[in-house]
């Protein structure tokens, strides 16, 4: 999510640049608010909705699945956990965040 907020921020300044965002999460970026509103409680809330709409810029590439091995500053690159390295310009690093569960809270759906 944050990444792809700052994807979008950036691009209302720059629209030449390619940017990609890197994440551990196997979806694109969705917006978390909806999940835990009018997701649930809005029979006819549109699904589709809560993504992103970065996909339709070409020039954002989104990498799922990927954690980041390594930042090397100097060279400005950074690695991956399967050793592919890429190179860039500039460089934002935006944590993101894991839930907190509380023991005994945890909801399962199926």
């Amino acid at each position: 999510m944050a990444g792809a907020n700052a994807a979008m921020e950036i691009r209302k300044y720059d629209r030449e640049e390619t940017l990609l965002i890197v994440t551990q999460e196997t979806d694109k970026p969705y917006y978390r608010p909806p999940l835990s509103k009018e997701f649930w409680t809005e029979p006819d809330y549109p699904k589709e909705t809560i993504y992103y709409n970065i996909q339709d810029d070409e020039s954002i590439d989104i990498l799922t699945g990927t954690t980041v091995k390594q930042i090397n500053a100097d060279q400005q690159t950074i690695e991956n956990e399967s050793g592919e390295i890429y190179q860039y310009e500039k460089l934002l690093y935006a944590l993101g965040g894991a839930p907190k569960w509380i023991d005994g809270w945890r909801v399962s759906v199926s």
